[in-house]
């Protein structure tokens, strides 16, 4: 099985060239390595320009292109249309490989002959066991032993920790892969802009939808997820897009009867529960959470609430390009 693997990135080359690191020193090399570049400077440009004799060395096809259009979702269809590979395998462009992650991978499809997608074991999530507990009770995303599935709050369920391949509901862009022929019939939705929260969640849900038995986890193949400053340090207009987002997911994915509006209602009481608790207390997860913009974005989804429910996102992505 040849391999084709994404990075999207915007402005970390630094990080970006510490991920390549991790990729060269594979003990199975894909065959391209395609770099989606939204950025706003030369910087990520110029290393893979620095960095081309060594994929050369190894025999890896290095690919650049740059995607003007700022959008994870965007910018991964982008990659899939570049690349050429039996499996397409996508990473954050933050994340560290352990040496056997794409063995681990590659293993997964040859011994699950149903296997249309599969992700690895991100090995450096916190773990606290009050939050996981506080998150479990409103619907928010938590942790529970081999167990992997999506909530019709649009939050989900991580498999942590996990000790066996099991089978998933969602998976995460910052490492996972599926096969060729599953991305000529499903594409990240376009609709989601910037970065795009959830757009991985979306098309993994879709995939399980069709194939329920298809997508699997593997703790074998293992990797560190640095997470972007830009996460843990929200401003109102990502927090209004994250929530934008949430609602529209939920129309799209879930029928609303009155037991799943009911979850994800509560899941946003909890979320600003939180918000409220986290500031009070002043802890670091304040910087994400801020229960005035949060408030804001529950606000201004409840008034385009009619237009969300048809799936209509263009009202807000005009303001994001603007």
């Amino acid at each position: 099985m040849q391999l084709s693997v994404i990075i999207p990135t915007c402005n970390r080359a630094e990080d970006l060239s510490k991920t390549i690191d991790s990729l060269l020193n594979q003990t199975i090399l894909p065959k391209e390595v395609i770099i989606v570049d939204n950025g706003d400077s030369d910087k990520t440009r110029l290393l893979v320009q620095n960095r081309e004799k060594e994929f050369r060395a190894k025999s890896i096809d290095l690919k650049y292109v740059y995607q003007k259009e700022k959008s994870a979702g965007i910018s991964r269809n982008v990659g899939i249309e570049n690349s050429t590979g039996d499996i397409v395998l996508f990473f954050d462009d933050d994340v560290l490989l352990d040496i056997n992650y794409i063995a681990e991978i590659l293993r997964v499809y040859r011994e699950k002959s149903d296997a249309v997608g599969v992700q690895g074991y991100i090995t450096n999530r916190r773990k606290f066991w009050l939050k996981n507990m506080v998150n479990k009770f409103f619907f928010l995303v938590h942790s529970e032993t081999n167990i992997n599935s999506f909530l019709s709050s649009v939050q989900n369920v991580y498999a942590d920790p996990l000790d066996k391949i099991i089978n998933c509901e969602w998976m995460v862009s910052n490492n996972f892969s599926f096969k060729r022929e599953i991305l000529k019939k499903f594409r990240f939705d376009e609709n989601m802009l910037r970065g795009s929260p959830g757009e991985d969640a979306d098309l993994s849900y879709r995939i399980y939808k069709s194939y329920p038995s298809g997508l699997y986890q593997t703790p074998y193949a293992k990797l560190t997820h640095k997470g972007s400053e830009k996460i843990k340090n929200l401003d109102t207009l990502s927090i209004l897009l994250w929530q934008v987002y949430q609602v529209y997911l939920f129309y799209k994915h879930f029928n609303p009867t009155l037991k799943n509006k009911l979850i994800f209602l509560w899941s946003r009481i909890g979320l600003l529960k939180i918000a409220l608790a986290t500031t009070i207390l002043r802890l670091p997860e304040s910087k994400a959470l801020r229960p005035i913009s949060l408030i804001y974005s529950y606000t201004f989804c409840l008034r385009n609430i009619k237009k969300k429910k048809k799936g209509d996102l263009e009202f807000f992505n005009e303001r994001l390009k603007g």
